[in-house]
């Protein structure tokens, strides 16, 4: 945490609006990492670098949805007694289904030449040991897979820039792929600063704050298999502060900082920035979050964050985490916007576009937001309680029972 953010004070009118703010960081975003070879057990939460196509049809045959009775359907018109002539179990090679008789077959084995149709077995009943009598209603076609209908040669089955996850990995697997071509994780800088701030562990003394925005960041751009490079806190001079930006421009591919880019006296990041490179953006008209930051530092990208730690995780969630992904090959995705019905009112209106936590309850068979606490930019606490942000335009009263923009956390996290 740090004390000095100011986002929550007057300022110029000429803050950026969000839409444009990400646009703007989506146009400056490019891939800045190479492709490696890794293992696809070790694939999951990696960012795909090339296209795959498949190679076999997936089922690689006809196959039997679940355990029963094979049988030609034309058959039944004869008699619903019938001969079982052979046992098919998965894995195992089928022979050809004799005429007017029935097969076992279990989950996943081939379907015979000659059957076009599976009973399942609850709907059979023996009538000795080789003979059963199908009591159940079936159509033609029942209970069975067709080859390919997963998957046929020759189809994309991944995209460049996918993040794989479980499913993913499954597809992969299903065509025998066991290396996969990924990006390597992109490497971040993580950069406090502040005279406040000291480390949780640390024996706590007047004036002094826990650095809790170190671990959400470090936590956030972990979440997204990226590699974190902690460069821990920098004191409120320039000095230091311009010697630590150069350290981190030559061994990070992105670097983000957390407080010194408002307005202080003590703020020097953004002044340091302009004189290592450029800075492209300053101000986003959100709360929390105004004086985000952008630029780069010898070159190498900068995000600069507010110091208050909601205003830092705000600004995360919704401007760094756009341009991250890109940087690290994934496609952009635009956040799944829902709508949800406030369960409170507020007539105070802001100037600023506000990202309000908000938690979901049930109240009178309808899901509705609802405040778990404070919204100040300081008060983090809320921000474990609530289950994402409910999003409410400039200059806009909340009125209970309408509907707003949410935005779930889970969105931000994968």
């Amino acid at each position: 945490m740090s004390k000095k953010c100011g986002c929550d004070t007057a300022g110029s009118t000429s803050l950026m609006p969000l839409s444009e703010a990400v646009q703007q960081l989506l146009f400056e975003a490019r891939c800045l990492v190479e492709a490696e070879v890794c293992p696809l057990h070790k694939a999951s939460g990696r960012v795909l670098a090339q296209d795959y196509i498949a190679r076999y049809a997936v089922p690689p045959t006809d196959n039997s949805a679940m355990d029963g009775y094979a049988l030609s359907f034309d058959d039944l018109t004869v008699s619903r007694a019938m001969r079982v002539s052979q046992r098919i179990q998965a894995g195992s090679l089928a022979q050809p289904l004799e005429k007017g008789t029935c097969c076992r077959i279990f989950t996943g084995a081939p379907i015979p030449f000659g059957a076009d149709t599976v009973i399942m077995q609850e709907h059979v009943e023996p009538l000795n040991d080789d003979v059963v009598y199908l009591i159940g209603s079936m159509a033609k076609g029942d209970h069975i897979r067709l080859a390919g209908e997963d998957l046929k040669p020759g189809d994309k089955i991944l995209s460049k820039g996918v993040r794989l996850g479980p499913a993913e990995c499954g597809v992969l697997a299903s065509q025998g792929i066991d290396k996969v071509s990924v990006f390597r994780p992109l490497k971040v800088a993580v950069l406090a600063t502040g005279d406040e701030l000291i480390q949780p562990g640390q024996p706590w003394s007047q004036g002094k704050l826990f650095n809790s925005n170190r671990y959400t960041l470090m936590a956030g751009i972990e979440s997204l298999g990226m590699q974190v490079i902690d460069m821990g806190v920098v004191k409120d001079e320039a000095l230091a502060t311009q010697a630590i930006l150069q350290k981190a421009s030559e061994i990070a591919d992105v670097i983000i900082t957390t407080g010194g880019v408002s307005v202080g006296e003590a703020d020097f990041v953004r002044d340091c920035v302009a004189q290592s490179g450029h800075l492209t953006l300053w101000g986003v008209a959100i709360k929390p979050g105004k004086p985000f930051a952008f630029g780069d530092v010898h070159g190498v990208p900068f995000l600069g964050l507010p110091g208050n730690p909601v205003a830092s995780l705000v600004t995360f969630d919704v401007l760094a985490l756009p341009y991250l992904r890109q940087c690290q090959g994934m496609k952009y995705k635009p956040l799944t916007e829902y709508k949800i019905r406030a369960g409170f009112s507020r007539s105070k209106t802001l100037a600023r576009q506000e990202f309000l936590r908000v938690s979901l309850v049930n109240r009178d068979d309808q899901t509705v937001a609802i405040l778990p606490g404070s919204q100040g930019s300081g008060v983090l606490s809320t921000a474990s309680e609530a289950d994402g942000y409910l999003v409410i335009p400039p200059l806009t009263p909340i009125q209970k029972g309408d509907v707003y923009a949410y935005l779930p956390y889970s969105g931000f996290r994968w």
